[in-house]
């Protein structure tokens, strides 16, 4: 082939340093656009961004010249600039993240998941949902990671 081609959705996820709840969702919107503007300069398509009082959820198209960890490095370093603006004090990210692939038939149900998890959190405390049974290696996959929300999808780019 010319050109590599990768059609892969990842739902990325990750918290505050010691899942300190410091994300206010008034700043919801700055976070939002600082984690957009790394996707675009990388190249990959946003979907879907949340957020939470301690962690971040997104939803994006990954490209093929873009690894995760130079994704995340980027998303993680604008916000945080963003956060502590907002929040007028020193603040740091958790070193890691967790990246989960997404079957395109389940794109559209994860981005509602992403975009929710401020309604989300505010119906089911984290720790509930740690003490929650498990019946799938997906829905594992969802009690183990750090959850989040905000208010966008783009569905135009699901197609």
């Amino acid at each position: 082939m010319r050109q590599s081609i990768i059609k892969v959705a990842v739902h990325g996820v990750w918290a505050t340093r010691s899942r300190i709840p410091v994300l206010r969702q008034d700043g919801d919107r700055s976070l939002r656009a600082a984690i957009i503007e790394q996707l675009l300069r990388l190249r990959c398509a946003p979907l879907a961004f949340g957020a939470s009082d301690d962690h971040v959820h997104v939803l994006f198209w990954l490209d093929s010249q873009a690894s995760l960890a130079q994704i995340f490095r980027a998303m993680k370093s604008a916000s945080s600039r963003t956060v502590a603006t907002s929040i007028r004090q020193q603040f740091h990210w958790q070193d890691g993240y967790a990246a989960f692939a997404v079957e395109r038939d389940a794109i559209p149900a994860v981005a509602r998941y992403v975009t929710r998890q401020r309604i989300h959190h505010a119906e089911r405390s984290a720790l509930a949902e740690l003490e929650m049974p498990v019946s799938t290696p997906f829905e594992e996959a969802l009690v183990r990671e750090p959850t989040s929300g905000a208010d966008w999808v783009i569905t135009d780019s699901i197609g």
